[in-house]
């Protein structure tokens, strides 16, 4: 697994169980009741096993680890220990360690004992303060019952808290947005993420939209509370480092960020993603291959020097720091502006984009076109 100079690698664990399906998820996860601890303690299992096999392969120890889902508190805290503590013999001693929570699956004891075990960053699915659009978003919590989880992880010591938050849902208000925004900032959490619904392929919105019975906010309403999410997150002291993502000085996901920079990450679980040596793979979405211990590499893509250079501009616009000019020739061997040339002409003279300290960045006008921007560079 190559590394740039001076990065460390990622680790993401999927837990793919959750309490139910939410209403516009395409994540690889599905419900598991009460009923369901073999199948917790077998997946562990294979987890575990999984570790062993493939994080002996990491060139160093890991400086991030995210366990992600699904529902990763629906695990048993025994399993959650286990898949912890195994974790933690491949990453350094400072590693951020983030745990997916979702506020109907977690009580102040199991955080406790989660912060006790070395778990450091939390982030929770908060997505609206209104009771209605949790329940049209299909969310198994309350607004009162997140306000709960909140206090009881602040209790149980984690001060570094990310929330989520949704807009652009079906009869969202601009006003309710902004109720929304202002209290989740009024916690004051370390990180806020800002998330358009996108109704996806294979989800229950998805079904009902096709129904006629679902109605999205239009382009306009959508961009009016993204607009308002980048100047109100700024004025009450959050940072927009990229296109979702705001945090306080000092905050930003360390892991998240691996993935917008291409830093090396090992994915482990179900159906979990790895990237690493110029290769992506996957692993397997079948739940019985998976506990029988089949770990074999699905899709393995060597990616040219085309997929990279595409991959580079993808992420690295969606960064407020943007792209170094000098990084992308010297891994290239090219300068951005001999790549790019008629597109780059094109974004700047339109003001989509802009150069200035030896990078390339996303002007205002540019993220509110995004996908256009993204289509004159790489459809070439």
């Amino acid at each position: 697994m190559a590394l740039p100079d001076g990065s460390a690698p990622g680790i993401y664990i999927h837990i793919p169980f959750c309490l139910k399906k939410c209403s516009y998820c395409d994540f690889l996860s599905f419900p598991a009741g009460p009923g369901s601890g073999e199948l917790f303690r077998s997946y562990t299992d294979a987890l575990i096993h999984e570790m062993d096999e493939r994080c002996g392969l990491l060139p160093a120890p890991a400086d991030t680890i995210y366990v992600g889902g699904g529902t990763p508190t629906v695990l048993p805290l025994e399993s959650l220990s286990r898949i912890l503590e195994k974790s933690f013999a491949f990453a350094t001693p400072c590693c951020e360690v983030t745990i997916e929570a979702n506020p109907a699956t977690i009580s102040r004891d199991a955080l406790a004992a989660l912060r006790a075990l070395g778990a450091n960053r939390l982030s929770v699915g908060m997505q609206s303060i209104f009771d209605d659009k949790l329940k049209i978003l299909g969310r198994a919590h309350t607004f009162g019952q997140f306000l709960e989880s909140y206090e009881d992880a602040l209790a149980a010591g984690f001060d570094n808290i990310s929330l989520d938050l949704m807009y652009a849902l079906p009869g969202q208000t601009l006003q309710e947005w902004e109720e929304s925004i202002r209290l989740a900032a009024s916690l004051s959490p370390r990180h806020i993420s800002a998330y358009s619904l996108s109704i996806e392929e294979g989800t229950r919105f998805w079904d009902l939209a096709e129904a006629g019975l679902l109605q999205k906010a239009d382009e306009d309403a959508d961009l009016e509370m993204s607009h308002m999410a980048a100047a109100l997150l700024g004025e009450l002291g959050y940072e927009q480092y990229e296109i979702s993502n705001y945090a306080q000085p000092g905050f930003w996901s360390r892991h998240n960020s691996k993935y917008w920079k291409r830093i090396p990450t090992l994915g482990l679980g179900l159906g979990a993603h790895s990237f690493a040596g110029g290769k992506r793979w996957s692993n397997t979405r079948d739940m019985k291959e998976y506990i029988d211990r089949d770990f074999g590499m699905r899709g393995l893509e060597d990616l040219s020097r085309w997929d990279e250079i595409q991959e580079t501009v993808f992420l690295g616009l969606r960064l407020n720091e943007g792209i170094s000019l000098q990084d992308f020739l010297d891994r290239f061997g090219e300068s951005f502006e001999s790549v790019f040339k008629g597109p780059l002409e094109k974004m700047e003279k339109l003001g989509a984009v802009s150069r200035a300290g030896g990078r390339l960045r996303l002007a205002p006008r540019g993220r509110d076109v995004l996908n256009a921007v993204m289509a004159e560079f790489l459809c070439q």
